[in-house]
């Protein structure tokens, strides 16, 4: 199967992207519509499993670097590995942009998403959110544009990508182990509301209509180790986001 995601360096077809990405789209909202993957819960933009993967793997930030997620691929086995759904390969956003390929490597992870989806997970990340949240260095539909011309480009991604991104999960839940989040904790008083009822961040990923400014935060939070002034989090520098110290944590 590596041999075949090999070709994706010279050329992937556009009825091919789209296909693939119509697929993953369809088993993402299999999965919202019957609130389940193997070993676990979903609930709108949260995926809450039942108990530890008996195998995890964790891949963050590929930033349209298809060489690098290749050899992860094949360093895990990954043929191997997802062909048990009780294995989880849970990716954390940001897909695209940066890199030379993020045309390929949306290609591989749909692919994985439509051929093992109860053992893949898809994560949004702040690159998956352009529209809610736009940044100078989405650079995409360029790379569409590139490739299949103005017009089926803005097709593919308005009609087929955007759809596909806005059904990725912000929240992935292991029990007494882990809780992941692109980005990090929301700091934000809409959350504490949550808190108080006993659910947290829980309820609050929970809801389909979640507020813009708790999914920025989930987005566009980073750790600090230090606030200045003893505050639990200042605003990030970037324009999005902040960050939070270990009160918030």
């Amino acid at each position: 199967m590596l041999e075949d995601f090999e070709e994706l360096f010279v050329e992937v077809q556009a009825q091919a992207l789209t296909e693939v990405v119509k697929n993953a789209t369809a088993a993402i909202e299999k999965e919202r519509q019957i609130g389940r993957i193997n070993r676990g819960k979903v609930n709108a933009q949260m995926v809450e499993l039942d108990s530890p993967p008996e195998e995890l793997v964790l891949i963050g930030d590929i930033h349209g670097d298809l060489q690098s997620l290749l050899w992860v691929l094949k360093d895990i086995d990954f043929e191997t590995r997802l062909t048990n759904p009780n294995n989880k390969l849970i990716f954390l956003g940001d897909y695209v942009d940066r890199g030379s390929n993020s045309i390929g490597v949306l290609y591989v992870i749909c692919y994985l998403k439509q051929k093992f989806p109860n053992s893949v997970v898809l994560m949004r990340g702040n690159h998956e959110a352009p529209l809610e949240f736009p940044f100078s260095s989405h650079d995409l539909p360029l790379k569409l544009a590139q490739k299949y011309g103005h017009k089926m480009a803005e097709s593919i991604y308005s009609n087929k990508i955007i759809p596909f991104f806005r059904l990725l999960s912000l929240v992935v839940l292991i029990p007494k182990q882990l809780l992941i989040v692109h980005g990090g904790l929301p700091t934000g008083d809409d959350l504490l509301l949550h808190k108080r009822s006993g659910n947290g961040l829980e309820s609050a990923v929970q809801n389909p209509f979640i507020s813009s400014t708790t999914m920025e935060e989930i987005l566009w939070n980073d750790p600090m180790e230090h606030i200045s002034n003893g505050l639990d989090w200042e605003y990030s520098r970037r324009g999005y986001g902040k960050h939070f110290g270990i009160a918030i944590s």
